[in-house]
């Protein structure tokens, strides 16, 4: 926590004023003011694909604004011709697959040359050493089209927020792999919903890659399901309704938001108050301060008086006993 709030404090907020003044002048508020002052926040982030939080009424939760409604299909057979399915393989923009150790490259390769799917990978380099037969490789893929093939089975992702919005919209079942920021947190969400299966990266060994890949694919055979308990497909499935119900909504969610706003000159009926205290009186702590004063008035008073009336009897009890 320290850790966080000293970047949060000295450096994303410094660089980000170095931003400001650089493109609106020296004189433009800071940044802290900014955050401090705003009418409306629009925030990609929803309670459908992560947790119910509570928000002040100038905080708007949306998701899934950057799908996109009209696809074009993927050329060629890979994925078309795949009969037992088809697995995807991206760990995003920022963690690279081709930077991966050697020994985990080699550990995903045996273990993807051993299943029965085809494996779209995302690798950022023109070959791949050790490439089995079932294996693919692209430099870049429009995931969005490749998630919504019918014959995709699953989706091994680094747990990045927008893959888990298109996961969740096309009821693709995950693998996550977190690395860094909110992907453990998102990953969490997934194996707490029972739609993604967590792999940690320093434990991927072949033996652990395969084991999460037939965790999640192989009960999805019915009797299974039946028996114990849902699969990881059907899971997704409902968490998918979920997700489209609330991502058909967003956009018309936050036009309607941003315009109430203007409506209203900045909407200052729905700014909190406490964004104009102190710190010390955020925390109560005037009021803390204030308390403890009378107790420990109380206190001593109960204390002084305790030992008046100790004294008194002692001087009562030796006139007695003289």
């Amino acid at each position: 926590m320290a850790r966080i709030f000293y970047i949060w404090n000295y450096v994303t907020m410094s660089s980000q004023n170095e931003l400001i003044r650089k493109y609106f002048g020296p004189d433009h508020p800071p940044v802290e003011e900014t955050d401090r002052n705003f009418s409306l926040l629009i925030v990609n982030n929803h309670f459908s694909v992560n947790y119910p939080r509570p928000l002040l009424p100038n905080v708007i939760e949306v998701t899934g604004l950057h799908l996109e409604k009209q696809r074009k299909p993927l050329p060629g057979d890979f994925l078309d011709g795949a009969k037992n399915g088809v697995i995807y393989f991206s760990l995003g923009t920022n963690v690279k697959g081709s930077t991966m150790p050697e020994h985990k490259r080699i550990a995903f390769l045996e273990a993807f040359a051993q299943l029965p799917q085809r494996v779209l990978w995302k690798w950022e380099m023109d070959s791949l050493p050790g490439q089995p037969e079932n294996v693919m490789i692209a430099k870049w893929l429009p995931q969005q089209v490749v998630l919504a093939h019918p014959n995709i089975r699953l989706f091994i992702t680094q747990g990045g927020l927008q893959s888990m919005n298109e996961a969740s919209y096309f009821a693709v079942p995950l693998i996550g792999i977190p690395f860094i920021v909110d992907q453990q947190q998102n990953v969490a969400k997934m194996v707490q919903s029972g739609i993604g299966y967590q792999l940690l990266f320093r434990d991927v060994t072949t033996d652990t890659i395969l084991k999460a890949i037939h965790t999640v694919l192989e009960n999805d055979s019915l009797w299974l399901s039946v028996l114990f308990y849902d699969s990881y497909r059907e899971n997704m499935k409902r968490f998918s309704a979920v997700f489209r119900e609330h991502q058909e909504r967003s956009l018309d969610t936050a036009v309607w938001w941003i315009e109430y706003v203007i409506r209203h000159k900045g909407a200052p009926h729905m700014r909190s108050a406490a964004l104009d205290l102190s710190w010390w009186q955020l925390l109560l702590l005037d009021v803390i301060g204030f308390v403890v004063a009378m107790a420990s008035i109380v206190v001593y008073l109960l204390y002084k008086a305790a030992t008046y009336c100790k004294r008194l009897l002692a001087v009562n009890l030796k006139q007695i006993t003289s």
